[in-house]
């Protein structure tokens, strides 16, 4: 039986690099995401959990912890490293592409 799950955070990071963010899924960014928050489990289920939840990648980069936490399976370790991401994604923003 073919293990697919093997080699899948690398495939998703090449995949990221090589074409970009915008190939990838919505539940799929924030899985990337995620994986560096938690090393050595499956981060697909949560991602998927918060995208169904807040609708969007927007929505869950704009929820709040408590907000996050509310979502099954997300720990506090999860929504803690979201929080931080998302800082970091709005002060990017904030920077303009001039700067």
């Amino acid at each position: 039986m073919d293990q697919y799950w093997i080699g899948h955070r690398e495939r998703l990071r090449q995949r990221a690099e090589d074409e970009g963010w915008d190939s990838l899924r919505p539940y799929e960014m924030i899985e990337l995401i995620l994986y560096y928050a938690v090393p050595r489990q499956d981060m697909n289920e949560a991602a998927r959990a918060l995208v169904n939840h807040f609708g969007s990648v927007y929505g869950v980069m704009n929820a709040t912890k408590e907000e996050l936490m509310e979502v099954r399976g997300v720990s506090v370790g999860m929504a803690e490293w979201l929080m931080r991401t998302a800082e970091l994604m709005h002060a990017y923003e904030a920077i303009g592409p001039e700067e």
